[in-house]
């Protein structure tokens, strides 16, 4: 099963399933069944303190060996940008604040420090620097590989 987890539905599903909460993800989705998860800009709808909980319960949906990528803006390349005179507050407000929750922010290196906890391998991790967006790709392992 492909899942596609964010607050927006996406325009080209590309056979993935859309879940826009974690309580869907939970009544949709059984543990381990999961063999492909993009995560599109959702983890800053929730407070920072709750996002160890939220990517706990989006890994135990994952198969061994499946892929996950998260789409997320990294808020260390926006503030250095803005810092550089690349844009004004309003801008950055906008950049920060866009959608309807943001309740946390995020960088490359707090997500991929986080996903190695819970025992994914990190593939590839990117910035885009014309969004402001980081891209991670991980994979899940067996426990101790």
């Amino acid at each position: 099963m492909k899942i596609y987890i964010s607050k927006d539905q996406p325009s080209n599903e590309l056979g993935y399933t859309w879940v826009s909460s974690i309580r869907t993800l939970d009544a949709m989705v059984q543990d381990s069944e999961a063999t492909s998860i993009i995560v599109d800009d959702f983890l800053s709808s929730v407070r920072i303190e709750e996002t160890g909980n939220l990517l706990l319960g989006i890994v135990k949906k994952m198969r061994i060996g499946s892929e996950i990528i998260f789409y997320q803006r990294d808020i260390d390349l926006i503030c250095h940008e803005y810092a550089r005179g690349s844009f004004n507050l309003e801008e950055f407000n906008r950049l920060v604040f866009s959608g309807d929750r943001v309740n946390s922010v995020f960088n490359l290196d707090i997500l991929c420090n986080s996903l190695k906890t819970l025992n994914l391998n990190i593939e590839s991790k990117q910035l885009n620097h014309k969004n402001f967006q980081g891209v991670v790709k991980a994979r899940r392992v067996k426990n101790g590989n």
